[in-house]
């Protein structure tokens, strides 16, 4: 079973890895959060392991054996809701990485000089207010889309 948790948590791990290079508002954020999270279940486990074979080691079948024993289920229980709590999010953030990928522009930014300095002018009509989301890819002389995010 933790071995089963370990390798989810490592799969979760490698797909936030990947989703960094998205840098997409909140969800990079995600993405640090579910790395966080993942390391935080793999020393877990590891301590678990290290915590068994030590207790397996030094103790017979005595009393004592069993309440290490009671504390090792304990902390596998919380590794348990760790990595529930981890795939719950991990659906979460694809899900929203779906919709944002699948937005479209709502207004574009175009590279406008002025008095010897670069200053960007956008086509968005000025009576709406939006929240803004700038991806720049690559140079900043290219015309960029802008997104709007719902909170």
């Amino acid at each position: 079973m933790n071995n089963e948790m370990l390798e989810l948590a490592k799969e979760l791990k490698a797909d936030a890895l990947l989703t960094r290079r998205y840098q997409i508002a909140k969800c990079s954020v995600w993405s640090d959060q579910l790395i966080d999270l993942c390391e935080h279940v793999e020393k877990i486990s590891q301590a678990n392991e290290d915590s068994t074979k030590l207790i397996e080691a030094f103790c017979a079948d005595d009393a004592e054996w069993h309440k290490l024993l009671d504390t090792v289920e304990q902390e596998n229980s919380k590794l348990i809701r760790l990595v529930v709590k981890l795939a719950d999010k991990c659906s979460e953030m694809k899900q929203e990485l779906e919709r944002i990928n699948k937005l479209q522009p709502v207004a574009w930014m175009y590279p406008v000089f002025h008095d010897e300095k670069m200053q960007f002018t956008t086509d968005a009509i000025a009576s709406e207010n939006i929240d803004i989301h700038f991806q720049s890819h690559g140079s900043p002389l290219k015309v960029t889309p802008l997104y709007k995010l719902d909170k």
